[in-house]
């Protein structure tokens, strides 16, 4: 170790404790803010275009990376069923807002909108709760709140901040490689 390195107080580790210690520093992280705005969305041109156009299919698309970054076996990993689940989630409420109106025999007066936007809101909210309880992201909106006034922006966030962890995660197996841990 050279002099100026003791003076400074650093401290040389083999580098299986170095990446130890990487590793620890990056699991017992404290609670943080999301990696990118809500309103980022042309940070990550693939998600933008997936949300603006088949938004259901990106929040399938992120349900199926967060079963996979749990190590959710291949075999049973589905964006199917969360793409299916987001779309009823929107339409249903507002078919029964409709289809109460009709019968009563007044015009839904866009109470058909408020409950599509109420049904996205509980259920694709779930969803981002359980993404920054993973992550250990604090927010200062509500879930709820995000992704009833702006469910494609909270979408496409969930899609980045989901990308840049799998990112995280590949450097971090990468640094716990066998050739990078070899001792001479």
């Amino acid at each position: 170790m050279s002099k100026e390195a003791e003076e400074v107080g650093y401290i040389e580790l083999p580098l299986e404790d170095a990446a130890d210690v990487y590793l620890q520093h990056i699991v017992q992280q404290p609670d943080r803010y999301w990696r990118s705005g809500l309103f980022d969305c042309f940070n990550d041109c693939s998600s933008c275009c997936m949300g603006t156009w088949c938004l259901p299919c990106l929040f399938g698309s992120n349900a199926k990376m967060i079963q996979a970054f749990n190590g959710v076996p291949e075999e049973y990993q589905s964006c199917c069923a969360p793409c299916c689940n987001y779309y009823l989630s929107s339409c249903l409420p507002a078919f029964m807002v409709s289809f109460l109106a009709a019968i009563v025999g007044v015009p839904p007066m866009g109470l058909d909108v408020v409950a599509a936007r109420w049904g996205v809101g509980k259920y694709a909210g779930t969803h981002r709760t359980l993404i920054r309880a993973k992550y250990g992201i604090v927010e200062d909106t509500s879930d709820f709140v995000a992704h009833c006034l702006c469910s494609p922006c909270a979408t496409c966030q969930e899609a980045r901040e989901i990308k840049a962890e799998m990112e995280d995660l590949k450097v971090q197996e990468a640094m716990m490689a066998p050739e990078y841990m070899d001792m001479e």
